[in-house]
């Protein structure tokens, strides 16, 4: 990967993050290679990164040919970024909150987009969903996360790392944690290790959903309430104490002992009762 511009390096030494955005700078030249290894990009694809900073990964990104559009919150830096690939057609900049982006204005055609970024831990929640919401348009997506997040999001039913990441993200996804990364190798040093994951969102499996949204209610309602039986935490639900009786499955159990399946099965058969 080329290494950063001489004058990229003096700015971030004297850069003073943002505490409220979570800005902890992915700076490692060979940490930016092996997460671009292992997206393998190519020239027809259309990468959107998640607050670039200062362009360490961007560069790798626009050296594979690829259409890079980044997104990027913080003004102090995008004129910065403005200023090191001004000569590359194929980098477009957007300065604005990614939860606010418009995804479907950044597709071309019917290709699907790819998403990467290093992200401020406290935002990979509302990423998630929102590309969840729009999985149609994104063919993957791979972030660096709290590597604790990161166990969260690959865990399987009946273990304490299971819940709602796990739910939604192997409902739309097939999600794996690719490697580990040290927090030593970002400025300032965050207080917690990391994990690169990434969510293949061609390779999830095809559930059949009758209604999707009450599907989403009810993962979100049963682990709002972990500890509670279903009967207990879905009791919210329009008209669910009434179907009760038409339904063929165990109210009883907690919700970290279903698996995505099951789920789907008891949404169904309520969307159906």
């Amino acid at each position: 990967m080329p290494s950063l511009n001489k004058n990229m390096n003096v700015s971030h030494t004297k850069f003073r993050p943002k505490q409220t955005l979570g800005q902890n700078f992915l700076l490692d030249e060979n940490i930016c290679r092996k997460i671009t290894q292992a997206i393998a990009p190519g020239a027809d694809d259309t990468i959107v990164e998640i607050g670039p900073g200062f362009g360490a990964l961007t560069g790798d990104l626009l050296d594979s040919g690829a259409r890079v559009i980044a997104v990027e919150i913080d003004r102090r830096l995008t004129a910065k970024l403005r200023q090191e690939f001004a000569g590359n057609d194929n980098f477009k900049l957007i300065e604005n909150d990614f939860l606010k982006v418009d995804l479907q204005e950044l597709q071309r055609g019917k290709q699907k987009l790819r998403i990467v970024g290093n992200i401020p831990y406290h935002i990979t929640s509302p990423v998630m969903f929102k590309i969840f919401a729009v999985c149609h348009l994104v063919s993957d997506l791979t972030l660096m996360i709290q590597k604790e997040v990161a166990e969260r999001i690959v865990a399987v039913p009946r273990t304490k790392a299971y819940g709602i990441l796990s739910v939604f993200s192997q409902l739309y996804s097939e999600p794996k944690i690719l490697f580990q990364v040290s927090r030593n190798v970002f400025k300032p040093r965050p207080d917690v290790e990391s994990a690169v994951v990434k969510w293949d969102l061609t390779a999830a499996r095809k559930f059949k959903i009758t209604d999707e949204q009450l599907l989403r209610d009810i993962i979100k309602r049963s682990f709002n309430q972990r500890r509670k039986m279903l009967r207990k935490s879905l009791q919210q639900l329009p008209d669910f104490k009434e179907k009760i009786p038409a339904l063929n499955f165990g109210l009883e159990r907690r919700p970290e002992e279903l698996t995505i399946d099951e789920f789907v099965d008891l949404s169904n058969q309520l969307a159906s009762a």
